[in-house]
C-alpha cells in the first residue's frame, strides 16, 4: 500500500496540468486546470464566476486526469475522483492564493481557491493492471 501511495504522490507532485470534468447540467464538462497539492489535497483556482464554479454549486464532484504527457503515451498516470470542499485553514488558504497568483500573475476578476478531496484515485502504471486507492 505504503508504493501505491508513493507512486500517486509523485505523479501528484510531478503533474501540475490536466483535465477537469464536472456536470453541467446532466451533461460532462472538461477544461484545463493547474492544480497545487498538500498530500492527496488538491487545489486549484478560477473566477468566482466562472461556469466551473456554478456547475459545482450544483455537485460538488470532479475526475482529474493527471500524469500522462505528450513525450510518453506510456506513462503511467492517475484518475482523481474528488469533491469540492471548504478550505478552512487561513493560512494555507493565504498560502495556496498566493500561489496561483504568482503563477498566472493576474490579478483579473474576483478568484475562488477550490479545495478538492480524493474519494478515489486509479493509479494506472506503465505496465499492468490499475491499482485503487480509497479514501
Amino acid at each position: 500500500m505504503e508504493t501505491l501511495k508513493e507512486d500517486i504522490l509523485a505523479i501528484l507532485n510531478d503533474s501540475k496540468i490536466g483535465p477537469m470534468a464536472t456536470l453541467n447540467g446532466e451533461k460532462p464538462y472538461g477544461r484545463y486546470m493547474t492544480f497545487k497539492n498538500e498530500e492527496f489535497t488538491l487545489y486549484t483556482t478560477t473566477e468566482e464566476d466562472s461556469q466551473k464554479v456554478h456547475d459545482l454549486q450544483a455537485n460538488r464532484y470532479v475526475h482529474i486526469l493527471l500524469g500522462y504527457t505528450n513525450k510518453d503515451a506510456s506513462a503511467p498516470y492517475i484518475e482523481y475522483t474528488g469533491k469540492l470542499t471548504e478550505i478552512k485553514d487561513d493560512e494555507l488558504k493565504l498560502k495556496i492564493t498566493n500561489f496561483f497568483r504568482t503563477l498566472f500573475n493576474s490579478d483579473k476578476g474576483n478568484m475562488v481557491t477550490l479545495q478538492i478531496e480524493p474519494i478515489s484515485i486509479k493509479y494506472q502504471p506503465r505496465n499492468g493492471p490499475a491499482k485503487d486507492l480509497l479514501f
